[in-house]
Parts: C-alpha cells; structure tokens; sequence
C-alpha cells in the first residue's frame, strides 16, 4: 500500500507531503482547491502521460515520489522479478518497499527510478498496475482491459487453479505440436543428412585408423625410400668401432690402451681413473656394434613394401584432410556421426508417435477449455447479478451488466487465459445496447461499476490501492451514504485491511472514511498555492460541516 506520497512543482501544489494508512481515505476541497492533483501526480509516478498544464510555473521540472509497502508475498514475487532482484530476503519480508520516484522537465524528459536505480517508465507502468489501480477519468483503469476483467472473474469464482491447469495443457500442446512440426517439415532435409552421415561413416570405418600411425608409416617410408644408402652408413659405422680386415677398430684400440696402462694405474689414481674410463667406453662401443648389426639386419630394399606403405598414408591422409587433423579427430568425428545417424533413423518412428500424442493433447486442451468456458458461463451469471443488485443500491438501477464468454477459439487461437474471450459488458441507460466497459463515457458511472464489481471480489482481486474519483457524481446525499458505506466495507475485506482513496464533495461519503484530506488553496506573495493536510477531530467536524452547508448546483445531483 502507499505508505507516503511527495509532490513537488505540479500545478498548484508546491511542495506537498502526504501520509497515508490503511483502510478509506477521502480527499475534499473547495472547488479548484486542487482535489485531483493528488489523483494526477499519483498516476503521472505511475508512468501516467506528462502533460505541460501540469508544470508549475516558472518551476523547471515537475517532481513525485511514493514510498509502497507490499503486504502480499504473489505481489511481492512479482516485483521482485520485474525489477530483477538478485536476493529474495527482502522479498520474504511482510514489511518490504519500493521507493517510486520521476522527474518530469518542461520538454517532457524523464528521470524514473525505483529504489534509486534508474528504469524506464514502461517500469513504472508494470508496477503501477500492480500496487494502484485508478478509476474515474485517468488513463490508469486497468479494469477495462479484458485480461484483467478474466482474472477478476476468476478469482471471484474460484477459477484460477483451474484456469492455471489449462494454461499449463496448453503449453504441452504447443511444445509438442512444434516438435511435430519440425520433424515432419524437414524430413526432406534429414533424409539428405542422413546420406551425408552415412558417407563419413563409411569413410572413417574403411580406413581403420589408430593414433599414431601415420607417424609410424612416414618414418618406415624413409627408411625403405633410401636402403642402400643407410645400410652402407651402418656399415661403416660398424667398421669403424669394430674395426676391418686390415685395420684395428674403436673398441680394439681402447683395449690396447688400457692394457698400456694398467701397471700404471695402481701407482697413480687419476690413471686408475682413466683405465676405467676406457674399460667403460670400450663395453659401450661393443654395445653399440651389437645395436647397429641388428639395425643392418632389418634394412634390405622392398619396392612392394614401400608402395604399400605409400598407398596406406595417402589413404590415411586423405581421410583425416577431410575428418582429422589427428586419428583422434577422426575417431571423435566417427562416433558423433554415428550417435546423430540413430537419432535421424529414429525420427520417422518418433513422428508417428508424437503425431498421436498431439492429437490426444489438442483434445485433452479443447475439453479442459470447453469445462473452464462452461465454469466461468455460470459464474458469470451469478456474479452479474450481484454486480447489478449493487449498482441499484449506488443509484444506477436500470444498469444491464453482463459477463460474455465469446464463442469458443481453435485450441491454436487459444492463449494462457482460456479458449474464449472474457468481457464484461454494461448498459447504464434503459434502451441502450450492452457495450464493453471501456465505451462507457461517464467516469463516475464507471467508478461505481468498478466499485460495486470491487465489493463482489471482497479483496480478492489484489491490487492494494483502489482509487475512486467521481464515483460521487450526479448523487444526492442519501445515496453518497451508501458509497461511502460501500467504500468503507471495500477497504476493510475480511482477509485484512487495504487501501482505498476517493474524492468526493459529499459529506455522507467524508464521513466514512477512515482518514480525510483536506486539500485547501491560498496566495503567498502573489501566487496561488494549494496545501494538504490530514483533519481530525473537531477540525474534520467543521469541514463536514462545511461540506452538507455547500449548496448543490441544479441539476448536478439526484437521489436515486
């Protein structure tokens, strides 16, 4: 609820604080005093269109902030995600608050922000028709919207669980429908996949790779490329540490040369030293003969086997160009397309089964539809009644009030809110026909359709703050006795208080209230100003006296 509104530079007002509390607020004033600049700043905070009638002159901007408690943890959920909080702490707290402020200069730029963090004024819109809701001759009436007029009626009815189930087949519905769609309009285009797939599969399969090969054949493939000229290298290798027919090699002249100094070494350490080093060079180079014969051994010119390899790499090579770089690559290529390929076989089986399944929920959608429609037919019918058994008591006795729910949509035309439109439909005048909500001309009848369709609801419908103005219009006194009283009841449900604020120039309606405004003009040094204050007490007495002293204007006020 609105917890403080401050208004600064808006026609007439200044520099204006207010307060309010919970249950029935009424604002009154002289005529001109400024009653309904409080109703237009708030709706100008709530993304209401900036007007430059409403600049005070000679100000630069025009300024308003509401401070708004919100009691009701669905409204709370739903703030919250709209302003994209990122902890639910506060969220959880009964006493959570919003500060709404906008800055309007004279071209019509604005500043809006919530809890100082800068937003769009569409920001302000959603959450005004959230927390307020304005009925009279603002643009802010929410209630002639017919998606609001459902909800309405269903909370009214009980509806909402059920009207939240067919939402949800709905939803099914159309996820599987789109699946369907999908597999069946592309088949062309999967079977064509599906041939490509097969032809990578069949590729990589073919060549029967594993890691590492390709390596393994290059380095043979050198080897075979150039026999003579590595066996003959090894040879002379061999020669050289083992020596030829005619001449010692390696390992026999380290022999000699240890043999040469061995007396020797036992006499000095650095030549014991040196003996063993030679002993050891002398062993690795007999090694080293060894290693190098069964080298030659394996070396031997093979034309077969070297075109043999040089098909294996270009057949390798050719593969891995296309799926590689690595026969790992290849191998992971191979094992996805495989996985893809039994899933494109699979779908002709799935369209078949998620065509069936489709049908099953159009129909299980249609009659979930057909049973919400036929529900909110005879809720409708009972809570027209009521609406116009009200009406009669505010002074609208010849009111037709009646709720349509249209001819029944294709399940494909359907939305979250049911299969058929819901609207409620209104004749204030005998003889005239049943026309929608919002084609109605007169603001204080609407306000009191809204107000009796309020009373049905009994709270239900939770917007915390219901703002009335010209509900008293064309009414007497005994009849503003009645409002007032309706209007008292409506900010005092039986699930706990709320807000409701009205203007009125009717003392019976002032009187019901639980808190009174006064909205009061002067001159200051020239220039008009107009000042709000709370009354109490003998103060709000004189004011209501005030008011049933005022004479009425001919023709401006009846009793019904």
């Amino acid at each position: 609820m609105l917890r403080e509104l401050r208004v600064r530079n808006l026609a007439l007002l200044d520099d204006v604080r207010v307060a309010y509390g919970e249950g029935f607020h009424v604002v009154t004033g002289a005529t001109g005093s400024g009653k309904s600049l409080l109703l237009a700043a708030l709706d100008l905070l709530l993304g209401g269109r900036f007007s430059k009638e409403l600049l005070r002159t000679g100000a630069d901007d025009v300024r308003v902030e509401g401070l708004f408690e919100i009691a009701d943890a669905a409204t709370r959920r739903v703030v919250s995600e709209l302003l994209g909080a990122s902890s639910d702490d506060d969220v959880d707290d009964p006493t959570y608050e919003i500060v709404l402020r906008r800055r309007v200069d004279a071209n019509g730029r604005n500043r809006c922000e919530v809890n100082g963090s800068l937003v769009p004024v569409s920001t302000l819109r959603a959450l005004g028709r959230l927390l307020v809701e304005i009925h009279g001759q603002s643009e802010h009436q929410a209630l002639l919207e017919s998606s609001v007029q459902t909800h309405l009626l269903d909370r009214a009815a009980g509806l909402v669980e059920r009207r939240d189930a067919f939402a949800a087949k709905l939803a099914e519905w159309h996820a599987a429908a789109a699946r369907l769609a999908d597999l069946t309009g592309n088949a062309a285009a999967r079977r064509a996949r599906l041939e490509s797939i097969e032809q990578v599969i069949h590729e990589i399969r073919e060549a029967k790779l594993h890691s590492g090969e390709q390596d393994e054949l290059r380095r043979e493939r050198t080897l075979l490329g150039d026999a003579t000229r590595h066996a003959e290298a090894l040879a002379a290798a061999i020669a050289l540490i083992d020596g030829e027919r005619d001449s010692a090699g390696a390992v026999d002249q380290l022999g000699r040369a240890a043999r040469a100094i061995e007396a020797t070494s036992s006499l000095d350490p650095r030549v014991k030293d040196a003996l063993e080093s030679l002993e050891t060079a002398a062993s690795a180079a007999s090694d080293a003969v060894r290693t190098l014969s069964d080298a030659a051994d394996r070396i031997e010119s093979n034309p077969a086997r070297l075109e043999e390899v040089d098909e294996r790499i270009a057949s390798i090579g050719h593969v891995l160009r296309r799926h590689g770089p690595t026969e790992a690559d290849a191998v992971r290529t191979l094992a996805e397309a495989e996985a893809e390929a039994t899933g494109l076989r699979c779908s002709d089986g799935d369209s078949s089964a998620l065509s069936a399944k489709c049908a099953a929920l159009e129909q299980e959608t249609l009659d979930s539809g057909r049973a919400l429609d036929d529900a909110r037919r005879k809720a409708g019918k009972r809570f027209a009644e009521a609406v116009k058994t009200s009406l009669a008591d505010l002074g609208m006795p010849g009111t037709r009030f009646e709720v349509s729910v249209g001819a029944e949509a294709h399940a494909s035309n359907a939305t979250a809110l049911g299969l058929s439109k819901v609207e409620f439909l209104v004749s204030p005048n005998p003889g005239e026909d049943l026309r929608p909500m919002a084609r109605i001309a007169s603001g204080g009848e609407l306000a009191r359709i809204a107000l009796s369709i309020r009373g049905e609801l009994a709270g239900r419908d939770g917007v915390p703050l219901l703002v009335f103005d010209e509900i008293d219009a064309d009414v007497g006194p005994r009849l503003g006795a009645v409002i007032g009283e309706r209007l008292r009841r409506l900010a005092h449900p039986k699930d706990g208080p709320r807000q409701v604020l009205a203007v009125t120039h009717l003392s019976q309606v002032a009187e019901a209230a639980d808190h009174h405004l006064r909205v009061s003009k002067r001159t200051d040094d020239g220039r008009t100003v107009s000042s709000v204050e709370v009354v109490t007490g003998p103060e709000r007495e004189r004011e209501l006296t005030e008011m049933r002293g005022e004479k009425r204007a001919p023709g401006k006020q009846r009793d019904a």
